[in-house]
């Protein structure tokens, strides 16, 4: 696995990650010596997932703007909304295009959905995937009992929750890079911070995931707490 940090780290440079004063080698005295494993208890548990300001301020606004017009039994809510967003953020690890980053990626998932929920009908007839999200008596609700909202569980919070697991349980560096960005409280916003403390592992020839998951858990007490986005005006710069 140790190969699949490296190639990630050329393949980041590449795409100039790595251009921030905060993603340079850290100081010998603060290097992570991390093992192969990362340790117990070091990131497990689950969290809630946090949404920035500005994120939240935006789902917000597309909630009001949607139920202004929308017809009965069609009504958006902010948790249905923001488990759409979760799910786009996830997606965007596996697929994506050039030049759009995470939040842009998600963004247009919600307004997949939302045009779905009022019109009753998918822009692209295979978006299929959010169908569980839909309101029981929407035409394409999955109304039976594996539907989420037909069986009558807030299943827009369980989308909102996020458990760590140990670093083997993950395929690709930008899987873990994620998860350890929901687990840590800051919002997706601190998804730069978690990539950089994994690029200063991978240059330190530490452990990437160890690393990564400190700050992820412990935050301005660890050693890359200078990476984390400020809480207060915390706005979306993905």
């Amino acid at each position: 696995m140790a190969q699949d940090w490296v190639v990630f780290l050329d393949k980041a440079e590449e795409a100039g990650i790595t251009a921030t004063a905060g993603s340079k080698p850290a100081p010998k005295k603060d290097q992570i010596k991390g093992s192969d494993k990362n340790s117990k208890g070091s990131a497990s548990g689950s969290k809630k997932i946090v949404f920035g300001k500005a994120t939240e301020k935006t789902l917000h606004e597309k909630v009001i703007e949607h139920n202004k017009k929308a017809p009965a039994g069609r009504k958006a809510t902010l948790s249905m909304l923001k488990a759409v967003y979760r799910r786009g953020a996830g997606a965007y690890s596996a697929s994506h295009r050039q030049g759009v980053n995470r939040n842009q990626w998600a963004m247009a998932r919600v307004n997949a959905y939302l045009k779905l929920l009022r019109t009753g009908k998918p822009t692209n007839v295979s978006y299929k995937v959010d169908n569980d999200l839909l309101p029981k008596g929407h035409p394409r609700s999955l109304e039976n009992i594996d539907s989420v909202v037909a069986s009558g569980i807030d299943a827009y919070e369980l989308e909102l929750t996020v458990t760590v697991g140990e670093k083997e349980s993950y395929t690709y560096p930008e899987d873990a890079i994620l998860a350890l960005t929901e687990y840590s409280g800051y919002g997706y916003e601190a998804e730069s911070a978690i990539r950089a403390s994994w690029l200063r592992a991978v240059r330190n020839n530490e452990d990437p995931f160890v690393r990564a998951s400190i700050l992820a858990s412990l935050g301005t007490s660890s050693l890359d707490a200078d990476l984390l986005p400020k809480i207060e005006g915390n706005d979306d710069n993905e």
